[in-house]
């Protein structure tokens, strides 16, 4: 496994749409949205296709940002992943999927904020 890089060269905008390795964060494969970037760390909300927690954000399938089926963005969970992730890139660690849409990212930052 590659590890991440020293000198950060990407900052993703806020809205970034991505598939993260579970080395990222300690957890499983899982799409999340970059909701805020604060210090060396990236704040990524995960989405879920099965589970449904209180406060989800429902969304319709959305291929322009990896999305092949409706699921919900959970603002209970909400993990810091260090930037250096991001300059890695690569299908083993992270996948680039695309930008999450202006009115479902609104959504999903009003949920955040108010978590």
């Amino acid at each position: 496994m590659a590890t991440p890089s020293l000198l950060r060269q990407h900052v993703p905008p806020v809205g970034t749409v991505a598939q993260f390795h579970r080395e990222a964060y300690d957890a499983e494969t899982r799409r999340g949205v970059v909701v805020a970037v604060q210090g060396p760390n990236a704040l990524v909300m995960m989405r879920s296709t099965t589970s449904k927690r209180p406060g989800d954000i429902e969304h319709k399938a959305d291929l322009r940002c990896g999305c092949t089926s409706a699921g919900r963005w959970q603002p209970s969970r909400v993990h810091r992943i260090a930037l250096a992730w991001f300059d890695l890139g690569s299908p083993e660690v992270l996948v680039y999927a695309g930008l999450l849409d202006a009115v479902t990212l609104a959504a999903v930052l009003a949920a955040w904020k108010g978590a």
